[in-house]
């Protein structure tokens, strides 16, 4: 949305009764290595006992009032412009079933955390009228909230997307990922496809 993020709490859900408490460790200090990076300071967390592993942070951050980019502000004629490749959701299914080659996780994972200033400051030196993440909806239920939110269609041309390399290949059952199947039922009423797209880009 155009900020810069100044703090952040740990939020965690860990099964300590099951898995090593260095697995934690390692999880925590991988999210202050990227604070440090951003330039973030950590204040505190919350922990708790979860059946499998949970982490992320709520941070918070600054902004000039009348420079917060929304998914609701896109315009006529306004180009999108993906900031990462497509295909993570994927990979890290793939990687759970341990089939997914292992140059192509590293790429993901190089990727995941990748900050996002880089983005961020391109965008707002590039004027952007309209800014969205790309997390469990995917691009399309993002797309979709943006094009609902700004009274706009949007228009993709399904070739051109970035994907991470090798993607393609494991864009489909058995690794798709939970929300793939009630993402494209979020998605199907404002959805309109056109020619024979590759099934892998859907």
């Amino acid at each position: 949305m155009g900020g810069t993020p100044k703090t952040a709490l740990n939020l965690v859900g860990f099964p300590d009764d099951k898995e090593s408490l260095d697995w934690l460790g390692e999880i925590v200090r991988g999210g202050a290595e990227r604070c440090q990076a951003a330039g973030t300071v950590i204040v505190g967390g919350h922990t708790v006992r979860d059946a499998e592993i949970k982490f992320g942070m709520a941070v918070t951050g600054i902004v000039h009032p009348l420079k917060i980019l929304t998914n609701a502000s896109a315009r006529a004629g306004d180009k999108l412009v993906l900031t990462k490749a497509l295909g993570t959701g994927f990979v890290t299914t793939a990687h759970k079933m341990e089939a997914c080659p292992v140059d192509l996780f590293e790429a993901a994972c190089a990727s995941m955390v990748q900050l996002n200033d880089i983005g961020r400051d391109a965008m707002l030196e590039a004027g952007a009228h309209a800014a969205t993440d790309i997390t469990g909806f995917g691009l399309a239920g993002h797309a979709y909230e943006m094009a609902e939110g700004s009274h706009a269609t949007l228009v993709f041309e399904l070739s051109r997307l970035p994907l991470l390399p090798g993607a393609e290949a494991i864009a489909r059952k058995p690794y798709l990922t939970r929300a793939s199947k009630t993402n494209a039922e979020y998605v199907a009423g404002g959805l309109r496809i056109e020619g024979k797209p590759d099934a892998s880009r859907l």
